[in-house]
């Protein structure tokens, strides 16, 4: 329990740990589940193709999927979870490490008529993934992690907003649907 707390804790500090608000696209997708939509906003940073990027790092989504409870990445989760594998590359030589992920992006889904802020499963501390979370990433170089978000139901679409952790400006979006 004490374990499970001090990820919780760790993860909760990583997703207010800061954000930068420069960004500029890439193309890449492929995996289980398919983009459907992208929207950028109106001011200069973008999230499209399944690319974020600003002066800091590059999140390159690689694959999406559900992934039942018990399966990878969802191992204690209770719930079936929407499953994203990224890479991240630290541009600039700042705090950057895998789990910088969540201090950009937030998932949401509709069930019955009402719109939900996906959370995070929790993860055993054991796995590659938790572990890896809290690793620097020097500049010039690449990570590669995946995160989890319980879902509401298998059936509507994830839609995945980057925006900063602070301000909540939003960058860009992108709805996956679940296959």
């Amino acid at each position: 329990m004490k374990k499970l707390l001090s990820a919780g804790l760790l993860l909760s500090t990583l997703a207010l740990a800061g954000c930068s608000s420069t960004l500029s696209n890439n193309n890449s997708s492929q995996g289980n589940s398919s983009a459907t939509s992208s929207q950028t906003y109106t001011n200069t940073s973008s999230f499209k193709n399944n690319v974020f990027e600003n002066n800091d790092a590059k999140i390159e989504i690689v694959k999406t999927q559900v992934s039942q409870p018990g399966g990878e990445v969802n191992e204690l989760g209770g719930k079936p979870a929407f499953v994203i594998w990224y890479k991240i590359t630290n541009k600039s030589g700042a705090e950057l490490t895998p789990g910088s992920w969540l201090n950009y992006f937030d998932a949401y889904q509709s069930d019955s008529g009402t719109e939900s802020k996906l959370t995070n499963p929790p993860m055993p501390q054991y796995t590659n993934y938790t572990r890896n979370m809290v690793n620097s990433i020097k500049k010039g170089e690449t990570a590669e992690n995946a995160v989890a978000y319980e879902l509401t139901n298998t059936t509507q679409p994830v839609r995945l907003v980057a925006q900063s952790a602070l301000s909540q400006e939003k960058f860009g979006e992108q709805t996956f649907n679940l296959k």
